[in-house]
This record gives structure tokens, sequence and C-alpha cells, in this order.
């Protein structure tokens, strides 16, 4: 998953995109629920995020888009191995997805007049030119919120499963400690990340970001200067995620993706482990 990545601000996902109505207010009631429990805390005081947060069944629709149900072009979603014709209302899927994202600014970042064109063409061969396709990391913030995570006094550690098929055993290291950027360090895909508290939220500052990654699947793309800033906030068992991305060489406007609540798995559940990308496929993929 990375991504699915779905917005508010700027007008909010088209028809047809995330989870449908029932699904929302199903996932609602539940987070209303777990958000009413009591907050565990640390002994510093602040929220304790350690955990499992691997109830993920709503983000971005992902796995509603999944389920069998008729489509406002009139075709079903199949799964995922089918006939000839889930295949063919697979690609009438996704090009009308694709169509819809193109005039929707609530999916993607705003780009400035110089820079529509290439966000355009990526997104329109993002089948050949994903950086996901060949085994690239995802980068932030197409990662999104993390699987796991471990607190402790003055870092944290974030694990990722399942946030794209091909891309497993992701991890992250956000330092809590009072430390700023590191103006040496080598652009990486995840950045420099630099923790600090307001109140309850952990607020994530993430600078230096390799250019390379994409924003989303999309062929968001962006250069250096990207700069995102995450904000976790627990409640009870619920996790409530915000990012915001800037980019002000390229985007006209900050781009913010739709905020995810997320609910604490059992206890002793953990990420697992499985075997690395090795990509094999591209040179086979035609349309």
């Amino acid at each position: 998953m990375a991504q699915a990545p779905v917005a508010v601000g700027g007008g909010g996902p088209p028809a047809g995109f995330g989870p449908s109505p029932q699904a929302m207010a199903e996932h609602q009631r539940e987070v209303d629920a777990a958000s009413a429990l009591p907050t565990p805390r640390a002994k510093d005081g602040h929220p304790d995020l350690t955990g499992y947060w691997g109830h993920r069944q709503n983000l971005g629709g992902l796995v509603e888009q999944a389920k069998s149900r008729v489509n406002p072009d009139g075709t079903t979603n199949a799964p995922l191995f089918g006939d000839i014709q889930d295949e063919i209302n697979q690609v009438k899927r996704g090009e009308a997805n694709r169509a819809a994202r193109e005039v929707n600014n609530g999916t993607r970042p705003v780009y400035k007049p110089e820079f529509q064109a290439q966000a355009l063409k990526n997104m329109r061969d993002s089948i050949h030119l994903d950086p996901a396709y060949r085994c690239q990391e995802l980068g932030v913030p197409r990662l999104g919120p993390p699987s796991e995570i471990v607190q402790q006094p003055d870092i944290m550690f974030f694990l990722y499963s399942d946030v794209y098929p091909a891309l497993p055993n992701h991890y992250r290291i956000v330092y809590t400690d009072g430390r700023q950027h590191d103006p040496k360090a080598d652009p990486m895909p995840n950045g420099d990340a630099i923790g600090h508290w307001e109140g309850d939220t952990l607020v994530i500052d993430i600078a230096n970001i390799d250019p390379d990654t994409w924003i989303d699947s999309q062929g968001s793309y962006h250069d250096d200067k990207l700069h995102v800033i995450e904000r976790y906030t627990r409640k009870g068992n619920a996790l409530h995620y915000e990012v915001t991305v800037e980019d002000p060489t390229m985007f006209a406007q900050p781009f913010h993706p739709r905020p995810t609540d997320l609910l604490l798995g059992k206890p002793g559940e953990h990420v697992a482990q499985d075997y690395p990308c090795s990509e094999m496929d591209q040179s086979h993929y035609v349309n």
C-alpha cells in the first residue's frame, strides 16, 4: 500500500474510490469504540504507541475495492485471478480510475504549470515507470503509517508489512531525542526523520528524501526539497494518522492525503517476515 493515496483537500476522492459508505460507517464505529478505552502511557507520560497496528482493512479502501460489488461503469470487482471477463473488468476499472485521478486534485498533489506535463506522463505510463516495480524503496509518504511500532524513550522503530504486495519487510527509525536534521546526511527513500511531542501527538518532521521515489503509485514525483510532516495520535486502542506533504519547488500548494485511523491488533501479533523483492516481471508488462 502504499499506497493507496487518497485525500481530503482539493476536492476529495472521486466517486468509486475508497471504501463504501457502509464499510466506512462500520470502521468508524470500531474506531469510536477503540478510542473510548484508556490510553496506555509510557513512563515519560506520553502515549505509548507501541503495538501492532495491523487492523488495516479499510486503508484507502484496498480490501473493500477487492470485494464483489457493482461499479458505476457496470463492471464488478473481480478476484485477482479469474476468467477473461474478470481481467477485462479490471482493465476497465483501471482506466476509469486513472481518468478520474487525472481530473481530480484531491487524490494527488497539485503541480505548478511547468511540472504538470511530466506528472501526467508518469501517471499514464506508471506501469513502466513506477520505481516500486523495480523493487526500489517506496519512501515516505508513500509507505504510510506503520504496521507495528516499538517505542523507546529517545527513539522509535516503525515496522511495515503488506504495504505493497511485492515490497515487504520495510522499517524506519525515528529519533525523538531532540536532535536536528543532519545537513550532511545522504538522501534516503525514508529521509531523515526526527520526532517530538505536541501534547499527546507525536509529530515527525522528515527531510532529505531521495527524489527517485514517488509520492504514490500514480506518478506523483518530487525533487530534493520534499518535506513531510506526519502526526500520530493514540486514543485508547486507535491510532490517528495525518500527513502533510510539501515541495516548494514543484507543488502549487501543500498536499493533504486523507487521514487514517488504525486499530490495535491482538496481543502477541507482530509483523510477519517475508521474502525480499526480486523484480522479474517488468519486461513482460504491456499495458
